[in-house]
């Protein structure tokens, strides 16, 4: 095999290999989120187009929110993987975790999932440790 049909095969080999990895289910995607900051709230937004709100699982604990599930293919899609041109969705298992601030009401936490987009409001206290510090 000549030096550039090695590399082709050493390329499609670590390509092939990729795939594979985002199609196991002990690897997990972490989908795309944003999160702002007001003097009264945080607001996450998570992007999870096709999971089910069935598949969504939320839990606070220790200074964290952390949101995790699992998002399964279509069952109409064929299940030949090897006849894909192009994979770029991730499926399988997902998570993310953000840090909270200690002035979070958290019995008021609030989440909607619509659209595929999961929306969590936290509201939070005012900031009463926050302390002005001197420059001299």
């Amino acid at each position: 095999m000549s030096f550039e049909g090695q590399k082709k095969n050493n390329l499609k080999f670590i390509i092939n290999d990729e795939y594979k990895k985002r199609r196991d289910d002990s690897y997990c995607f972490k989908p795309f989120a944003d999160m702002c900051e007001s003097a009264g709230k945080i607001v996450i937004q998570v992007e999870l187009s096709g999971v089910k709100k069935e598949n969504l699982n939320i839990e606070l604990c220790d200074g964290f929110i952390e949101i995790s599930g699992v998002k399964t293919k279509d069952k109409d899609i064929a299940q030949e993987e090897e006849n894909y041109q192009r994979m770029e969705r991730s499926y399988g298992f997902f998570k993310r975790s953000f840090n909270l601030p200690k002035n979070i009401i958290a019995e008021s936490i609030n989440a909607s999932f619509k659209d595929g987009v999961l929306n969590i409001i936290i509201p939070k206290n005012a900031d009463i440790n926050a302390k002005t510090i001197k420059i001299y």
